[in-house]
């Protein structure tokens, strides 16, 4: 009885199940221990692969009930993608944003550090920002972010410094080196820049292409009228991760 139940399940379809759950499970532990920077997407590759195995094993039986499961599970799993794309749209329509600033303020959004060196993401947002404060002379820039494990510096001294050494003038430059979310390094940098200029609520944001529209989207809320720079990430699957966790980020956001 065993040995005609295990035959019948041994078919292409199965085998098929088997070899992607086997795939997605060695990408997400390649990438979780392989690559800094992909822990979200190795999350969702293994949320993915027992997405699969709930499929396959779903198809062992075909039964009533487990039809009504699949179809149960399938309206579910359209759904989540469904929201995913749709918290995409704005994300994607404010990720090339490079606005003409007159604001004579820009807040700098950190990212990790390791160790004393910017991560890619960081040194990617720090040429953004010495881009913008090149094409805005007049400009101070406020550098966000503070200290988290295994960082020997802030991320706001971090930037400081790299925004030195490429020729940028101390005096244009702020560090505000406290925060430790997207929603802190707002309030705490225009705490700085209240006390500058006090009465303004316009500035320009700086960060990620992935993560202005939560960051934009965070400073209205606040009731501060924010413009967007953009710093673009180059590597492409960092980029999907990073649109990826964002995607969770923004309904997190809506929601609550």
């Amino acid at each position: 009885m065993f040995k005609q139940s295990f035959l019948r399940a041994i078919t292409v379809k199965n085998i098929l199940y088997f070899i992607s759950i086997l795939v997605l499970c060695i990408f997400a532990i390649i990438l979780k221990f392989g690559f800094t920077g992909y822990s979200f997407l190795s999350l969702c590759l293994l949320f993915t692969a027992l997405i699969v195995f709930l499929y396959f094993m779903l198809s062992l039986r075909k039964n009533r009930i487990t039809k009504i499961l699949k179809i149960i599970f399938t309206i579910l799993v359209s759904l989540l993608v469904t929201a995913i794309i749709i918290a995409e749209i704005p994300i994607l329509n404010t990720s090339t944003k490079r606005e003409k600033a007159n604001s004579p303020y820009c807040i700098v959004l950190g990212a990790a550090v390791h160790g004393d060196s910017p991560s890619l993401v960081l040194w990617e947002r720090i040429q953004a920002a010495y881009d913008f404060l090149s094409q805005n002379p007049e400009s101070i820039a406020i550098l966000s972010g503070g200290q988290g494990p295994g960082e020997n510096i802030s991320e706001a001294q971090c930037m400081f410094e790299n925004l030195m050494e490429m020729g940028i003038p101390r005096e244009r430059l702020f560090l505000e080196d406290r925060s430790t979310s997207t929603i802190e390094n707002i309030l705490f940098s225009h705490d700085i820049i209240e006390e500058l200029s006090p009465g303004t609520k316009d500035f320009t944001i700086i960060s990620s292409e992935t993560h202005l529209y939560r960051a934009c989207l965070a400073a209205q809320e606040l009731g501060f009228i924010p413009s967007a720079f953009y710093a673009k990430t180059k590597k492409t699957m960092l980029r999907f991760s990073q649109y990826l966790r964002e995607g969770f980020a923004v309904w997190v956001m809506w929601l609550f």
